[in-house]
């Protein structure tokens, strides 16, 4: 009996030096998504931003291929270099002339998104200050830029509750899919 008792001891004591050891390897990743932001100085004519999380985000391909922004095929560019090269510091920045309205029921996608866990947030802002917003995924990498008239306010983006379900969505995978998150909270649940 008394043995029992003893390995019954030994048992929780086993356990935390094993989780003790796993911080060790396990590493944390920040959610830092990348940002295309489209602000339209005049009819048509838009700044372009686009900013890539730094390394430590955990967001980056594993590739050598660079997500890129792309804009409908009628965009021409003004001004700026719109090729982002790996490793660059910064957001990189251009100028494009789409036409009046030209955005409006268009796709704006990224490409390479592919196989990675970047999110990309895609905010565009017009000159009257009609905003609309986005997040692109892996799996989901175009967004519809919503035709004016099209049962809401010109260049109004998502519903309220269609931004809340997409950003509540998105923090439950953050959260159940990282291996971090899940030994943390079998850790708070062994401490209990």
């Amino acid at each position: 009996m008394q043995l029992r008792g003893h390995r019954r001891r030994r048992a929780p004591l086993l356990v935390c030096g094993l989780l003790w050891l796993v911080p060790a390897t396990a590493r944390a990743h920040s959610f830092a998504p990348a940002v295309l932001d489209l602000r339209e100085r005049d009819a048509g004519r838009f700044d372009v931003i686009w900013k890539m999380p730094g390394v430590e985000s955990g967001g980056s391909t594993s590739s050598d291929d660079v997500p890129i922004p792309v804009l409908p095929v009628h965009c021409r560019l003004l001004a700026g270099d719109p090729a982002v090269r790996r490793g660059e510091e910064g957001p990189a920045s251009w100028q494009v002339d789409c036409g009046p309205g030209a955005l409006r029921g268009e796709q704006v996608s990224v490409r390479g998104l592919e196989g990675t866990r970047l999110d990309v947030i895609v905010r565009i802002t017009w000159h009257d200050g009609s905003t609309a917003s986005g997040v692109l995924r892996g799996g989901d990498a175009q967004f519809t830029v919503p035709a004016a008239g099209a049962g809401r306010a010109p260049g109004a983006g998502a519903s309220t509750g269609g931004v809340l379900w997409s950003y509540g969505r998105l923090g439950v995978e953050h959260i159940l899919l990282g291996p971090d998150h899940l030994l943390f909270v079998l850790g708070l649940l062994l401490l209990v």
